[in-house]
């Protein structure tokens, strides 16, 4: 069984180019050879699901779709999860499992049964740096948390699968995102002030010049620079301006350019920062340790306030995470309690490299400059039980090691066949089949690199045995109709059907006949003589259908009155007939 999961940053973007380039959904999904698929950021709404299921790839042959769309009024159209499962895997779904309006109508968390297991499809809500969302995201943690542990206690297996929006080991992160603890490297050198390694060499050196650095942060100002926006004219950016030690005359510039003059001066703000835990009103959490300074910035004033180099190499070595993160300390309490196992660390530890995700708009991707946010995670009875081995990673060749950073770029860019967008707005270069095919990889443990074309995430999967199905079917609970807004629109034979059981709700025509009371109401407005307004469906009169407004224009569905209109569509043929 192949478990896979993908943010597409958008599935009305990522379904022309599948359908495109495989026909459909179905086919690209068997070529892959997945059973079960989970999508983050579909970015649709119930609305469309219900109206237009096959444009917007609800329908697929041999699958049934789940689906939890944002409802919250200033996000409603964005974020969404979308769960595609092999028919006969799924028992149920809840799109609403938190049982909480707030986080449940952002449509981040879809849980289907599988009989066995349960797969939580997520789509964590993003706090970086500690934005005003911070505490909606622990919330959603620990609501998550909770919904697993319920789960666990009806005797379910949990699979935790999506995209976190958050990082576990610094591996996991470009060196862009990677920091020096500068308290922690001055300990360790006053622990081994004489060792003579290459790594302790550049150690001596940053201490050296540490207080130097310190001194110029504090002095630092702001330059600002003239920047031409293409929508919004020429505007104004900062950099942060500091002294050279020793040459008070002489300033520089460091880091990038930033919109405000605070966000310049916090590139250089030493102090750490923390915000107040509005979840748990315990401890503020520690967003930033306070003499953290991260590597390319370390790099950049070792370069232009002393004219010195260092291994890069070696200052990844020295790095840690710069964060006492709520978020992640609850991932990485997820992993010790020893409830869960991380299905690509436990195949490939040794990975050097291997990102999920890059910044589209500046070309990360084909530098490998990105991150790995994306997780399948499993309960560790069911991955002791259901396991197997894994093939190589993709982008291992003759002479190069699959788990080295050179077969991570092979893989993210096949091999250089995927180029950089260039900078004149046209953007990615459309790729031969033969470059798409690159995507289809033996079924394995780790990273499926789609087309940079597609989204700027990569999907990730886990390979195991085959996992008994469920003994009993797809049931038609309220969550579940609700988790299949593409099946909610009913055939007519529906209608009688509900009429003919629901004779309690029903009335009696003149012959005896039970009818529901839509349709009752229904078929005694289309006999009525008087009425002459145009069909919904072909502005003709045979129907003599009641569509509301003007006579020479086609009226829009509403999903309220979908089943009326399905009425009137099937009576017009009817008569055509």
């Amino acid at each position: 069984m192949l478990i896979a999961s993908w943010n597409v940053a958008g599935w009305q973007r990522t379904l022309p180019l599948i359908n495109a380039h495989y026909g459909n959904v179905e086919t690209w999904l068997q070529r892959h050879k997945i059973d079960i698929l989970c999508l983050q950021e579909v970015k649709t709404t119930t609305t469309a699901l219900e109206l237009t299921p096959k444009d917007n790839g609800a329908i697929v042959n041999g699958f049934d779709t789940f689906w939890s769309c944002c409802s919250s009024g200033e996000y409603r159209g964005f974020n969404g999860v979308a769960t595609f499962a092999r028919k006969g895997l799924t028992v149920r779904a809840d799109p609403a499992i938190f049982q909480d309006s707030t986080l449940d109508s952002e449509g981040r968390c879809l849980m289907t049964d599988h009989g066995t297991f349960v797969i939580f499809n997520v789509y964590v809500p993003n706090a970086g740096g500690g934005s005003h969302r911070l505490h909606i995201k622990v919330s959603f943690l620990y609501a998550l948390e909770k919904a697993m542990n319920k789960c666990r206690d009806m005797g379910k297996k949990v699979i935790l699968a999506g995209d976190y929006n958050m990082s576990l080991r610094k591996e996991d992160l470009n060196f862009n995102w990677l920091s020096i603890n500068m308290d922690s490297i001055i300990r360790q050198e006053a622990d081994d002030p004489n060792s003579e390694s290459a790594v302790a060499k550049t150690r001596h050196i940053i201490v050296k010049k540490w207080d130097m650095i310190k001194d110029s942060f504090s002095k630092a100002t702001t330059k600002p620079q003239s920047v031409k926006n293409a929508s919004k004219g020429n505007v104004t950016k900062y950099r942060p301006l500091v002294p050279v030690p020793g040459k008070p005359d002489t300033n520089v510039t460091l880091g990038r350019l930033h919109e405000e003059e605070s966000y310049a001066m916090d590139t250089v703000n030493l102090s750490g920062r923390t915000v107040a835990d509005s979840v748990t009103h315990a401890d503020d959490w520690v967003i930033e340790r306070p003499n953290c300074i991260s590597i390319t910035l370390l790099e950049e004033c070792l370069e232009k306030l002393f004219a010195t180099s260092v291994e890069r190499s070696h200052l990844i070595t020295l790095s840690s995470r710069n964060s006492l993160h709520p978020c992640y300390k609850w991932f990485q309490k997820l992993l010790q309690d020893g409830k869960m196992k991380d299905t690509f660390l436990e195949h490939h530890s040794k990975a050097w490299g291997r990102f999920t995700c890059w910044e589209q708009y500046t070309n990360r991707r084909y530098a490998n400059e990105g991150s790995r946010i994306d997780y399948i995670c499993v309960d560790k009875e069911l991955f002791d039980e259901y396991n197997t081995e894994s093939e190589p990673l993709y982008g291992g060749a003759k002479g190069c090691f699959h788990y080295s950073a050179k077969a991570a770029l092979n893989a993210c860019t096949s091999f250089g066949r995927w180029k950089q967008a260039p900078f004149d707005g046209s953007g990615i270069e459309e790729g031969t089949q033969n470059d798409y095919d690159t995507q289809f990889y033996i079924p394995h443990t780790g990273m499926i690199y789609t087309p940079p074309k597609y989204s700027d995430h990569i999907g990730v999967s886990w390979y195991c045995k085959d996992i008994p199905p469920p003994t009993e079917g797809l049931q038609g609970d309220k969550q579940t109709r609700k988790a299949q807004p593409h099946t909610r629109q009913k055939r007519m034979s529906q209608f009688f059907t509900a009429g003919a059981k629901r004779k309690s709700s029903s009335t009696s025509d003149d012959n005896g006949d039970d009818k529901a009371p839509e349709i009752q109401n229904i078929t005694k407005t289309i006999s009525d003589s008087s009425t002459k307004k145009l069909c919904a469906f072909c502005h003709c009169r045979i129907c003599k259908c009641v569509s509301k407004g003007s006579n020479n224009k086609k009226q829009k569905t509403s999903p309220s009155n979908s089943g009326k209109n399905a009425f009137f569509k099937w009576k017009h043929f009817k008569n055509k007939k």
